[in-house]
């Protein structure tokens, strides 16, 4: 939790098919529903989701903001739920993940 009252979540797991992207949209849905203005992050290159559950384009999106194709405010997509938006994970990544997942790239996005 940050003094300016947002916080971040980050869901994980070391194996593919035990359920991320499904908690990670009942989470956000419900986040959105209690009234907490909610933003989805997909960061699933490999497997994106959530862009077929929410019925949004896949791209542009976080891939797109990293390489430094678009910006984040370009790629924020509205939901059908009031206070749920999401960035889906983008157009795909070719060659190493590495070149875009710079940890200062991350922290700019976050900051």
């Amino acid at each position: 939790r940050h003094n300016d009252g947002m916080s971040a979540l980050m869901v994980t797991s070391p194996r593919d098919a035990e359920g991320k992207s499904t908690l990670c949209a009942h989470l956000a849905i419900s986040l959105a529903r209690s009234g907490v203005k909610t933003l989805l992050i997909e960061a699933d290159f490999h497997r994106p989701t959530q862009y077929e559950t929410f019925g949004v384009p896949v791209a542009p999106g976080l891939s797109d903001v990293l390489r430094g194709a678009a910006k984040f405010e370009d790629v924020v997509k509205e939901t059908d739920y009031p206070n749920l938006y999401i960035v889906t994970a983008g157009n795909p990544i070719e060659g190493d993940l590495t070149s875009v997942l710079r940890p200062t790239a991350i922290k700019e996005l976050f900051d």
